[in-house]
């Protein structure tokens, strides 16, 4: 079965598989020079789960990314087999991402020939989403493979009806399931392209029959695990009914996907114009069935990511992030391989350098974007781990960056991680010299740079005032993005003064860094803060169902 599936998909490799190598090895080695690593969000959920799966340990858990052992178990399955530390956290989702060009490659050529291939290709290799999620510890990637993988596969059975076809992608979109199970709205347009062909093909009893086994398989295992068949259900359920009713993540404005793709285009590059020139001249074309499936399906799941309702009770749209559009980046990528592929070699080099050159320019900008922001919670991470002797307090991207760190280290002790502010109150001064240290405060000024600051309240003055200065944290390696940010910033400065001035400015966000400063909390200092700081609020409900795990 698996043989004969592969046989269209593989054939742009046999033919010319060293066009395919190169491609390959230049987007992995942009990847690996823009690493970005974790922001620390949902990056802990995942690995904190996947170590506990290598223990055999199945804990219930009330956060959604605790439930997708999709996720979880491709997780500990990298884990085990890169060993701790960031390549076995991010190596498999890295080789998905690596993955998806591939695949790109090969229906391009076997759609449209070698031209077509290599510019698609080339096209996601560049994207610098695509970049910034493979080094982002976040399984984006993998979930973007097999929601492709899964649509390819389905539009080669339909073509040449063959059951076995029919039955891969079957459970490759079930699988989508077990990876992220909200997704799975994608399985739209299967409907669509099922109903393009106006007749009946048995084929697709065993396309429903591929998804029903992955979604019995879901059933049993939580049945088996947690004593409960809908355990899975309940946690979703209760999960988007809470995010729903606070609105604590993503956009719901229908037209958000298309300001990233054409007006925002710091994650995309030009890779939306591209597409949308493509999709244009597809449509002035005559019909033909490969240009016809990668128009609906770029088209398709725009549309089901943009317009789905996510709620009726109130009515909300679908949530939107930039992350998100890793889903369709794929078909956007054909699209604009093939619209490259009908110029002139010139226009064609013209406008695919242009692509280029953006794309890495902006994948450093991204690198650079994610550092600002982490760097001093590495940092403090790295303190910290120096002192654990003594608790150590700091803000929220410290504490997560603290978690992170540990993770990475293959330790689900959370003894020694950088504590939230709002916990100072509670510790035990103990009995000594007023100026003893009992404790150590870090403040972050790059807070201003996380979508979670406003989260937290200030420390107050009464606090600021007993605190010890013990002098800046030493920042680390920003990655190889800061040199591409040094010269073009260099470039910027050597334009006519308003507008060198305006331009700097704008890049001042991702380049400019104040250090974290440590502040010594002494006994007096903790007696100070207890029940009299000002500062109390909740971590995120990421994090607290982290520390909760």
């Amino acid at each position: 079965m698996f043989e004969a599936a592969k046989s269209p998909i593989v054939s742009g490799v046999r033919a010319d598989w060293a066009g395919a190598a190169i491609i390959l090895i230049f987007a992995a080695a942009l990847r690996i020079a823009f690493f970005s690593r974790g922001l620390g969000t949902d990056e802990i959920v995942y690995i904190s789960q996947a170590y506990r799966l290598l223990d055999g340990q199945f804990p219930h858990a009330t956060y959604l990314g605790a439930v997708r052992y999709g996720i979880n178990g491709l997780q500990a399955l990298s884990l085990e087999l890169f060993g701790n530390g960031v390549v076995g956290a991010a190596g498999l989702f890295f080789l998905c991402s690596l993955g998806s060009i591939l695949l790109a490659y090969c229906v391009a050529y076997h759609l449209w020939g070698r031209r077509a291939a290599a510019w698609s290709a080339l096209s996601l290799a560049v994207l610098p989403l695509d970049v910034t999620l493979a080094g982002s510890l976040n399984p984006d990637p993998y979930l973007a493979l097999f929601i492709a993988a899964s649509l390819i596969v389905f539009y080669f059975a339909e073509r040449e009806d063959r059951s076995e076809l029919y039955f891969l992608a079957g459970l490759l979109a079930g699988w989508v399931f077990w990876i992220k199970e909200e997704v799975i709205v994608f399985g739209l347009l299967f409907l669509f392209l099922a109903l393009s062909e106006r007749r009946w093909r048995p084929g697709w009893l065993w396309f429903l029959f591929g998804g029903a086994l992955c979604a019995a398989a879901d059933l049993w295992f939580f049945w088996r695990v947690f004593g409960d068949p809908l355990y899975h259900y309940r946690v979703v359920h209760e999960a988007v009914g809470d995010l729903i009713a606070t609105h604590t993540f993503g956009e719901a404005a229908p037209w958000a996907y298309l300001s990233y793709l054409f007006v925002k285009i710091y994650h995309t590059g030009l890779l939306g114009w591209l597409a949308l020139a493509g999709g244009i001249l597809m449509m002035r074309r005559s019909p033909e069935p490969g240009r016809r499936f990668v128009l609906g399906w770029a088209v398709g799941l725009l549309i089901i990511f943009s317009l789905f309702p996510a709620s009726l009770a109130p009515f909300t749209l679908i949530r939107k992030q930039a992350n998100y559009m890793e889903i369709f980046v794929m078909p956007l990528a054909l699209l604009a391989g093939w619209f490259l592929a009908q110029q002139r070699r010139g226009i064609a080099v013209l406008l695919g350098g242009a692509m280029v050159v953006s794309g890495v320019l902006l994948s450093a900008l991204e690198q650079q974007v994610v550092s600002v922001v982490t760097i001093n919670g590495r940092a403090a991470a790295v303190f910290a781990a120096a002192h654990a002797a003594t608790p150590t307090f700091g803000p929220l991207t410290a504490q997560r960056q603290s978690m992170v760190e540990r993770l990475l280290g293959g330790s689900l002790d959370a003894s020694s991680d950088i504590r939230p502010w709002a916990d100072l109150s509670g510790v035990t001064p103990g009995e000594g010299s007023p100026g003893d240290v009992v404790a150590y405060l870090i403040d972050d000024p790059q807070m201003r740079s996380w979508p979670d600051a406003t989260k937290e309240v200030p420390l107050s003055e009464r606090l600021r005032r007993c605190l010890v200065p013990l002098g800046p944290l030493e920042q680390g390696y920003l990655g190889l993005g800061r040199s591409v940010v040094a010269a073009l910033r260099d470039i910027l400065s050597v334009l006519p003064a308003p507008y060198a001035d305006a331009t700097l400015r704008a890049t001042d966000s991702f380049w400019q860094i104040s250090p974290a400063q440590v502040y010594v909390v002494t006994r007096e200092c903790a007696h100070e803060a207890q029940g009299k700081s000002a500062l109390l609020s909740l971590p995120p409900v990421a994090l607290r169902s982290a520390q909760q795990l």
